[in-house]
């Protein structure tokens, strides 16, 4: 398990060590070129993105997505994540439960995150393999949830 632990830390590692690996490679939008095309006859105020999704309404159709599920630094970044979803009306996935569902390793995915985004979808990436290998010792995660 240190293993998949250590990997979640690799991943918050890449993000927050800065673009090294962007500025080697490229985002790939550099081939991209739009045209403008201005819609002065739209009237902007009249638009209207709010969405329902799971019973709840948001802004817009957009998740604010991570993968810092299970490293216990992840905590933090998901606490600040879940205001800011909560602040703007979007829903938000806090990544993988596989750290949280194989062993005690649950930073940033306990049902605190409620208590920040108390309106809002909060959305998790479970595993089939690990909903399986739960299923066969008769403690199944994939049950519905209260929120």
């Amino acid at each position: 398990m240190k293993d998949l632990t250590q990997r979640k830390n690799d991943h918050l590692d890449i993000v927050l060590g800065g673009m090294s690996g962007i500025k080697q490679r490229g985002t790939g939008f550099d081939r991209w070129r739009f045209e403008h095309c201005a819609l002065p006859e739209i009237d902007l105020d009249a638009i209207d993105l709010r969405v329902s999704l799971f019973g709840k309404t948001l802004n817009a159709p957009l998740l604010i997505s991570s993968m810092t599920g299970g490293a216990r630094r992840a905590a933090d970044i998901n606490r600040h994540l879940a205001q800011a979803a909560q602040t703007l009306g979007l829903a938000m996935g806090v990544g993988s439960q596989r750290v949280a569902l194989e062993s005690e390793n649950n930073g940033g995915l306990t049902r605190e995150l409620r208590q920040f985004a108390p309106d809002i979808p909060l959305l998790a990436n479970l595993g089939a393999a690990q909903i399986a290998a739960k299923n066969r010792t008769g403690l199944c995660p994939a049950r519905g949830g209260d929120d």
